[in-house]
């Protein structure tokens, strides 16, 4: 007898509305930082690590949701302004 195992990946279309700092591409490759394991993730943890993403690039007030349809990740981005230091004064 022999046994062969078949691995499928699953597909997942991956959508961003709202998004203007980053490319498509750069959020979907901060996303691929979970590699295979992307479709078993809760959408919760992937919306923490976008969130996380823009807070680097300054956006604290960045808003994200996640709706899921069949094999479709739906991302809506409300990015907020981009915190600048305009100065910094040490004293002392």
């Amino acid at each position: 007898d022999i046994a062969i195992t078949v691995a499928f990946k699953e597909v997942i279309n991956i959508q961003f509305i709202g998004r203007h700092f980053f490319s498509h591409r750069q959020l979907c490759e901060r996303l691929l930082l979970f590699g295979g394991s992307l479709s078993i993730l809760p959408t919760t943890l992937l919306v923490e690590e976008l969130t996380e993403y823009y807070r680097e690039f300054g956006f604290w007030q960045v808003n994200i949701d996640c709706q899921e349809e069949d094999n479709r990740l739906i991302f809506c981005i409300t990015e907020g302004e981009r915190v600048k230091v305009k100065n910094i004064i040490i004293s002392g």
